[in-house]
């Protein structure tokens, strides 16, 4: 699981590079660090600002992920809340407990719901992995990675 959230987290932003050959590579990661930026924010109890959401759904790698999906935004910011408050009301307790509990297999006509738990999933992941996941993010060679994906591609 770990992967995943490395990928989903980190990897995400190597499709949101701008890039115009092999030896001009600039990697976005703007999508990463508003993430960590909204994150550590509600684990300490703040509510986030409108434009701190459009600013994290603004960036390149979510544009490409959920495009402009108000559903999609909203659960995005829903599971955010869910996963990283600290103080989470019994309503919103009971409603992360709902939806982690969800069958993926039994609910995949309902994309809401599949896409509300995979997102909760990994955010939780995320929280546990947390300090890796940061540390990943400032040491990680994105660069070397792109090279050996294109490479393979070649």
């Amino acid at each position: 699981m770990i992967k995943k959230i490395i990928y989903i987290i980190l990897l995400i932003p190597v499709f949101a590079m701008g890039q115009s050959d092999n030896t001009n590579i600039a990697i976005n990661l703007s999508s990463v660090d508003s993430f960590f930026e909204l994150s550590h924010k509600i684990s300490l109890g703040q509510v986030p600002t409108a434009q701190e959401w459009q600013l994290l759904f603004e960036t390149k790698g979510y544009k490409i992920s959920f495009g402009n999906s108000t559903i999609r935004r909203e659960i995005i910011r829903e599971m955010m809340i869910i996963a990283f408050s600290p103080n989470l009301p019994d309503s919103l307790k009971h409603k992360r407990d709902n939806i982690l509990s969800i069958s993926v297999e039994e609910n995949l006509s309902d994309m809401s719901l599949l896409l509300s738990h995979l997102i909760l999933k990994n955010y939780l992941d995320y929280g546990k992995n947390e300090i890796f996941l940061k540390k990943q993010r400032e040491t990680y060679n994105f660069l070397a990675y792109i090279e050996t994906i294109t490479n393979i591609n070649h």
